[in-house]
Protein backbone atom coordinates (compact mmCIF):
# COMPACT_ATOMS: atom_id res chain seq x y z
CA UNK A 1 0.00 0.00 0.00
CA UNK A 2 1.36 3.32 -1.17
CA UNK A 3 1.15 6.45 1.07
CA UNK A 4 -1.78 8.46 -0.02
CA UNK A 5 -3.39 6.05 -2.61
CA UNK A 6 -6.74 4.42 -3.14
CA UNK A 7 -5.02 0.85 -2.83
CA UNK A 8 -6.41 -1.52 -2.76
CA UNK A 9 -10.01 -0.21 -2.93
CA UNK A 10 -12.18 2.75 -2.48
CA UNK A 11 -16.05 3.41 -3.47
CA UNK A 12 -17.22 6.29 -5.67
CA UNK A 13 -20.49 7.81 -4.37
CA UNK A 14 -22.30 10.20 -7.25
CA UNK A 15 -25.23 12.70 -6.34
CA UNK A 16 -26.66 15.99 -7.87
CA UNK A 17 -27.98 19.07 -6.43
CA UNK A 18 -30.23 21.56 -8.15
CA UNK A 19 -27.21 22.81 -9.19
CA UNK A 20 -24.19 20.54 -10.39
CA UNK A 21 -23.23 16.51 -9.71
CA UNK A 22 -20.53 15.56 -7.63
CA UNK A 23 -18.91 12.96 -6.74
CA UNK A 24 -17.31 11.37 -3.68
CA UNK A 25 -13.97 8.60 -3.34
CA UNK A 26 -14.01 6.76 0.19
CA UNK A 27 -10.89 4.52 0.38
CA UNK A 28 -12.07 1.36 1.55
CA UNK A 29 -10.16 -2.35 2.45
CA UNK A 30 -9.86 -5.03 0.00
CA UNK A 31 -13.20 -5.68 -2.32
CA UNK A 32 -13.71 -9.70 -3.02
CA UNK A 33 -15.98 -11.09 -5.82
CA UNK A 34 -19.01 -13.24 -4.71
CA UNK A 35 -22.14 -12.76 -4.23
CA UNK A 36 -24.88 -9.65 -6.11
CA UNK A 37 -21.91 -6.95 -4.92
CA UNK A 38 -18.86 -8.77 -3.65
CA UNK A 39 -17.50 -7.94 -0.25
CA UNK A 40 -15.39 -5.73 1.69
CA UNK A 41 -12.88 -7.21 4.51
CA UNK A 42 -13.35 -5.84 7.71
CA UNK A 43 -11.26 -4.20 10.47
CA UNK A 44 -12.06 -6.91 12.20
CA UNK A 45 -10.93 -9.37 10.26
CA UNK A 46 -14.55 -10.44 8.86
CA UNK A 47 -16.27 -9.75 5.44
CA UNK A 48 -19.51 -7.33 4.61
CA UNK A 49 -21.30 -7.15 1.82
CA UNK A 50 -20.07 -4.45 -0.30
CA UNK A 51 -23.78 -2.77 -0.75
CA UNK A 52 -24.65 -2.66 2.70
CA UNK A 53 -21.77 -1.14 3.64
CA UNK A 54 -21.80 1.87 0.89
CA UNK A 55 -25.59 2.23 1.68
CA UNK A 56 -25.54 1.58 4.93
CA UNK A 57 -23.05 5.03 5.13
CA UNK A 58 -24.96 7.01 2.38
CA UNK A 59 -28.14 6.74 4.38
CA UNK A 60 -26.64 8.13 7.24
CA UNK A 61 -25.19 11.19 4.86
CA UNK A 62 -28.32 11.74 2.79
CA UNK A 63 -29.84 13.20 6.75
CA UNK A 64 -27.16 16.13 6.19
CA UNK A 65 -28.31 17.26 2.28
CA UNK A 66 -31.07 18.90 1.64
CA UNK A 67 -34.53 17.61 -0.71
CA UNK A 68 -33.21 18.74 -4.01
CA UNK A 69 -29.89 16.65 -3.14
CA UNK A 70 -30.15 12.93 -4.68
CA UNK A 71 -27.67 10.29 -4.16
CA UNK A 72 -27.68 8.44 -7.43
CA UNK A 73 -25.28 5.67 -8.01
CA UNK A 74 -21.90 4.09 -6.59
CA UNK A 75 -18.92 2.49 -8.27
CA UNK A 76 -16.39 -0.19 -6.35
CA UNK A 77 -13.35 -0.11 -7.93
CA UNK A 78 -9.96 -1.88 -6.85
CA UNK A 79 -6.50 -0.98 -7.58
CA UNK A 80 -3.49 -3.17 -7.74
CA UNK A 81 -0.96 -0.29 -7.07
CA UNK A 82 -0.50 3.05 -7.80
CA UNK A 83 0.31 3.20 -10.93
CA UNK A 84 -2.24 0.61 -11.95
CA UNK A 85 -5.56 1.97 -13.35
CA UNK A 86 -8.87 1.81 -11.18
CA UNK A 87 -10.85 -1.10 -12.03
CA UNK A 88 -14.59 -1.06 -11.70
CA UNK A 89 -16.11 -4.08 -10.02
CA UNK A 90 -19.56 -3.29 -9.08
CA UNK A 91 -21.96 -0.75 -10.03
CA UNK A 92 -25.60 0.23 -8.30
CA UNK A 93 -28.08 2.63 -9.58
CA UNK A 94 -29.75 4.31 -6.74
CA UNK A 95 -32.02 7.06 -6.01
CA UNK A 96 -31.34 8.16 -2.05
CA UNK A 97 -33.02 11.66 -1.40
CA UNK A 98 -31.36 14.33 0.92
CA UNK A 99 -33.42 14.53 4.23
CA UNK A 100 -32.65 17.51 5.81
CA UNK A 101 -36.17 19.30 6.30
CA UNK A 102 -34.03 22.59 7.67
CA UNK A 103 -30.92 22.61 5.78
CA UNK A 104 -30.53 26.90 5.86
CA UNK A 105 -27.69 27.47 3.57
CA UNK A 106 -26.48 24.84 0.50
CA UNK A 107 -25.49 25.71 -3.05
CA UNK A 108 -21.58 25.93 -3.05
CA UNK A 109 -21.83 25.07 0.97
CA UNK A 110 -18.97 22.57 1.53
CA UNK A 111 -18.38 20.32 5.00
CA UNK A 112 -15.34 18.52 5.51
CA UNK A 113 -15.04 15.91 8.26
CA UNK A 114 -12.02 15.52 8.99
CA UNK A 115 -10.90 11.85 11.68
CA UNK A 116 -7.33 10.49 12.11
CA UNK A 117 -6.51 7.22 11.81
CA UNK A 118 -5.30 4.70 13.89
CA UNK A 119 -1.59 5.75 12.29
CA UNK A 120 -2.39 9.30 13.27
CA UNK A 121 -3.16 9.96 9.78
CA UNK A 122 -5.74 11.77 8.28
CA UNK A 123 -9.03 11.13 6.96
CA UNK A 124 -11.58 13.51 4.93
CA UNK A 125 -14.88 13.24 3.92
CA UNK A 126 -16.14 15.94 1.91
CA UNK A 127 -19.90 16.67 0.90
CA UNK A 128 -20.99 19.75 -1.70
CA UNK A 129 -24.25 21.50 -1.58
CA UNK A 130 -24.71 20.28 1.72
CA UNK A 131 -27.12 22.45 4.09
CA UNK A 132 -25.05 24.12 6.75
CA UNK A 133 -28.28 25.22 9.15
CA UNK A 134 -27.65 28.69 8.33
CA UNK A 135 -24.03 28.29 10.30
CA UNK A 136 -20.29 28.01 9.63
CA UNK A 137 -19.44 27.93 13.05
CA UNK A 138 -16.98 24.56 13.46
CA UNK A 139 -18.77 21.42 14.82
CA UNK A 140 -16.48 19.25 17.35
CA UNK A 141 -17.56 16.10 19.34
CA UNK A 142 -19.57 18.71 21.76
CA UNK A 143 -21.88 19.58 19.01
CA UNK A 144 -21.94 16.98 16.30
CA UNK A 145 -25.57 15.56 17.59
CA UNK A 146 -26.97 12.17 16.89
CA UNK A 147 -27.07 12.14 13.18
CA UNK A 148 -23.15 12.82 13.30
CA UNK A 149 -22.16 10.15 16.10
CA UNK A 150 -24.37 7.47 14.02
CA UNK A 151 -22.13 8.62 10.10
CA UNK A 152 -19.19 8.45 12.48
CA UNK A 153 -19.88 5.46 13.92
CA UNK A 154 -20.04 3.66 10.46
CA UNK A 155 -16.72 5.28 8.76
CA UNK A 156 -15.01 3.98 12.06
CA UNK A 157 -17.12 0.80 12.53
CA UNK A 158 -14.81 -2.32 12.88
CA UNK A 159 -17.58 -4.46 11.40
CA UNK A 160 -16.94 -1.95 7.79
CA UNK A 161 -14.00 -1.71 5.47
CA UNK A 162 -13.68 1.98 5.42
CA UNK A 163 -10.26 2.96 5.52
CA UNK A 164 -8.05 6.36 5.20
CA UNK A 165 -5.50 6.95 2.12
CA UNK A 166 -2.49 5.06 4.15
CA UNK A 167 -4.70 2.15 4.77
CA UNK A 168 -5.32 2.53 8.57
CA UNK A 169 -8.90 2.60 9.91
CA UNK A 170 -10.44 5.68 10.37
CA UNK A 171 -11.53 6.01 14.45
CA UNK A 172 -11.39 9.43 15.94
CA UNK A 173 -13.03 12.60 15.12
CA UNK A 174 -11.67 15.85 15.15
CA UNK A 175 -14.33 18.41 13.34
CA UNK A 176 -16.73 19.21 10.31
CA UNK A 177 -15.89 22.25 8.99
CA UNK A 178 -18.28 23.98 6.67
CA UNK A 179 -16.97 26.82 3.98
CA UNK A 180 -17.99 28.10 0.73
CA UNK A 181 -16.53 26.26 -2.18
CA UNK A 182 -15.30 28.94 -4.05
CA UNK A 183 -14.68 26.78 -7.36
CA UNK A 184 -18.04 25.68 -7.32
CA UNK A 185 -19.40 29.73 -6.57
CA UNK A 186 -17.55 30.33 -9.78
CA UNK A 187 -19.53 27.23 -11.71
CA UNK A 188 -23.03 28.95 -10.21
CA UNK A 189 -21.71 32.24 -11.19
CA UNK A 190 -21.84 33.91 -7.93
CA UNK A 191 -18.67 35.63 -8.04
Amino acid sequence: MAEGSLVPAFVEINYHSAYAPHKMTIPTLNWNPGGTAGDFETWAAGTIPADDMVEELIDLMKVFFPATVTFDSYIIYTKAAVEDPSIPRYAKSIAVVGTNATPGNSKAVQATWTVKCTDGSVAKIVMLDVGNNNSFVKVTQATVGADGLAFLAAWFASTNGWSGRKNFQPYFYLQTAYTLNEALRRQYHEN
